[in-house]
């Protein structure tokens, strides 16, 4: 670093003062929200995960302290906040809105808010060069078009280190460890954050001293901030511990870290960030070194539990500075500056517009429109982003623009669901069913309990069993309405489904096997399957309770 504080990136003509400053990042991030929020994808939910965050946060917005809420205890904080948001906009129905908006935004404030990283230590384009690296980054491009935790906890966390890399005084220090203390509790995984924030408060304060007393104070705020959750809600005593061990030890986890890492920040701007480590290590250690404790810890938890490349976003920023690095480094090494910069610019936004693996050679065409591979969150592509951003199934920037058709109006299950929902709330007293099984497997579980809090269901409680996929029982217009999981739930240890002639039995697809044989030996004596009035359907097959036939 050079003796007046100025990092040895910077050329010898460059002003040591940075020009691009708050104002800059701003204007950063207005631009980008408008993009992102133009590429959310609000039609239907985007995989199984958010459809259980979803139902949680309708469950806390319906005032249902006795369910199981935090399927994922590690981000009780999202829940809470997402809630919070929903209220104040509109309740229940807007629950996914919400969320995709607010992913949307935060995937804007994580490449605004490196544009103001290390401000003393690294020049105004080089900074400018790793914001659009992060834009651009395939993670965070993806993560921002749906509601998830991770981008939202690595916003507040982004935001917290940034101010931390700046050496703020006090005020600023204080603020900065909220927002990293606010960033864990939307999602535990931040807490490998800890490293750099105790590293960069060494870096801010004016003695070792001081440094550990306000690490110390930080770390008793937190932890009496987390037991008083504790106290105010007693869900958060499920051990947050407990549900990360059992992500690690799931019987069926594969980890594929090194192709969803190369996937999730793309092969060039990788090749980039190879060069930039270096040429950072021999000319600022001191940002080489914040920047490697940054990345270092992520890419060690996940190395044994990697299954999307949702994982690597808290490290996209530090990756997007040392890319940003190589570049400037590559360019200054070159004879013919003029022509590096550019190729190089084209080299990094390629990714952008083409697919750089698991596409079809067969199809021309899907090198430009679907490359991708399945990851355990979906689809996740190798390249094309701006098409697959703003022109995927038919469009998503126009949907966007207009909100032509209502959420979930494409999605048969969604219409199936909220058609028969709405069915049992607008009957009168003495008509239809008086009680309603409804039978799921898997993700259709997550969707339809959702769908039952958008109706007005109230929750009446639920047995203990597989997650979801227990018996649970809702109102709804003063019927019982009972779910139960097959083939994993509990419906091959029922003995008798409690049902009555005129009650009815709801088939959600998709179920592997014959519903009226499979039923047979589960319906109380005399009583048999009636036709269903929704065969044409198929997405919620409807089947009357009759009085059984004599034989």
């Amino acid at each position: 670093m050079a003796a007046d504080g100025s990092s040895a990136l910077a050329d010898a003509d460059e002003p040591a003062a940075p020009r691009l400053g708050l104002g800059a990042a701003l204007a950063v991030f207005g631009v980008l929200a408008v993009l992102r929020l133009l590429a959310g994808d609000f039609r239907y939910f985007f995989e199984e995960d958010d459809m259980s965050l979803a139902n949680g946060i309708a469950a806390i917005l319906q005032g249902e302290p006795g369910y199981y809420l935090y399927r994922y205890v590690p981000q009780i904080g999202y829940y809470r906040l997402m809630a919070f948001l929903t209220d104040v906009v509109g309740g229940v129905a807007v629950v996914p809105h919400v969320m995709v908006a607010s992913s949307a935004i935060a995937g804007a404030a994580i490449p605004a808010a490196t544009l103001l990283a290390f401000r003393r230590q690294l020049p105004d384009h080089v900074r400018l060069l790793a914001a659009a690296i992060v834009t651009c980054t395939p993670a965070l491009w993806i993560a921002s078009q749906y509601g998830n935790t991770a981008v939202v906890a690595s916003a507040f966390t982004v935001l917290g280190l940034v101010m931390l890399s700046n050496r703020p005084g006090t005020l600023g220090t204080a603020i900065a460890l909220t927002l990293c203390a606010v960033g864990v509790l939307v999602r535990a995984d931040a807490v490998l954050m800890a490293p750099v924030v105790a590293l960069l408060v060494f870096r801010a304060a004016r003695t070792p001293r001081q440094a550990l007393l306000t690490l110390a104070i930080g770390a008793v705020a937190f932890v009496a901030l987390w037991f008083t959750l504790r106290a105010a809600d007693p869900w958060t005593a499920v051990s947050a511990g407990g549900a990360v061990a059992s992500h690690f030890q799931a019987s069926d986890l594969v980890s594929r870290f090194w192709e969803h890492m190369l996937w999730a920040f793309s092969p060039i701007p990788l090749i980039f960030a190879l060069f930039g480590a270096e040429a950072l290590q021999r000319r600022d250690r001191d940002v080489f070194l914040t920047l490697a404790v940054w990345i270092l810890p992520v890419f060690g938890f996940y190395y044994g539990a990697a299954t999307t490349t949702r994982y690597f976003m808290l490290s996209v920023v530090p990756m997007g500075i040392f890319a940003a690095c190589g570049v400037r480094a590559l360019a200054s090494r070159s004879g013919r500056r003029a022509l590096a910069w550019p190729t190089a610019l084209l080299a990094l936004s390629l990714h952008l517009w083409v697919g750089l693996g698991h596409f079809r050679p067969a199809d021309p065409r899907s090198v430009l429109t679907a490359p991708g591979y399945a990851t355990d969150d979906g689809r996740m592509p190798t390249g094309a982003l701006v098409y697959q951003g703003y022109h995927r199934d038919s469009g998503v920037l126009g949907p966007s623009l207009r909100r032509s058709a209502p959420w979930g109006a494409r999605q048969p299950i969604a219409v199936a669901m909220d058609s028969e929902l709405g069915r049992i709330d607008a009957l009168s007293d003495d008509a239809g069913p008086a009680r309603v099984v409804v039978l799921l497997d898997s993700w259709n579980a997550h969707v339809f309990h959702f769908h039952a809090f958008k109706a007005g269901a109230e929750f009446e409680g639920r047995d203990a069993g597989a997650m979801f996929l227990a018996q649970t029982h809702f109102s709804l217009n003063g019927r019982d309405i009972m779910t139960i999981g097959i083939p994993d739930g509990d419906f091959e240890a029922l003995d008798r489904i409690a049902v009555e002639v005129g009650d009815e039995i709801w088939y959600v697809a998709p179920i592997e096997w014959e519903l009226p044989e499979t039923l047979a030996s589960k319906l109380p004596p005399q009583r048999s399957v009636g036709a269903t009035h929704s065969e044409a359907d198929r997405q919620v097959r409807v089947y009357p309770i009759v009085e059984e036939e004599p034989r």
